[in-house]
């Protein structure tokens, strides 16, 4: 009952609902505004799935392995295809995570690199001076009339009185 219910059928449906799933959950990353409600139950049913493969996957090994000990004919060749396949899939599967996560964490470390922070700092600070001068600049050209006709009113108020 429990093997037949475990059968092929059932995984293959399992993992298209897991691909599902997936492909939900990459939407729901990228897009807050579509999925973004359903995002904990979609890795909570992510996570459901995945412990359901692994689940039935240690039934399988572990009936795999009660065959073997009993000798039952072609036990012994499907745990080398099983062997075989676990080698082939895993290899590829360690290097491929292996060059991932270096890439991702050099990435990182050299958003924060000190020389960057450095260079951002000096444009700060040149962002900083340049405004100042530009400021400077143009108050001196608002004031510069302003202190003009303060002048010719100065010696207009000078000539008035010396005429007194």
């Amino acid at each position: 009952m429990i093997s037949q219910l475990l059968g092929p059928g059932f995984t293959l449906l399992l993992s298209a609902f897991l691909l599902i799933a997936s492909v939900l959950l990459s939407r729901a990353a990228g897009n807050d505004e579509l999925f973004g409600d359903f995002y904990s139950a979609l890795i909570l049913l992510n996570v459901i799935g995945i412990g359901l493969l692994a689940l039935m996957s240690a039934f399988q090994i572990w009936r795999l392995i009660g065959q073997f000990r009993a000798r039952v004919l072609g036990s012994r060749l499907t745990l080398r295809f099983v062997g075989t396949f676990a080698v082939l899939a895993l290899i590829p599967l360690a290097v491929v995570y292996y060059f991932a996560v270096q890439f991702l964490s050099r990435g990182i470390d050299s958003w924060f690199d000190v020389q960057i922070e450095q260079a951002i700092h000096s444009n700060r600070s040149s962002w900083m001076s340049l405004t100042s001068c530009v400021m400077m600049r143009t108050r001196s050209r608002m004031l510069s009339p302003v202190s003009k006709s303060f002048s010719f009113s100065m010696s207009f108020v000078k000539q008035v009185i010396s005429r007194k």
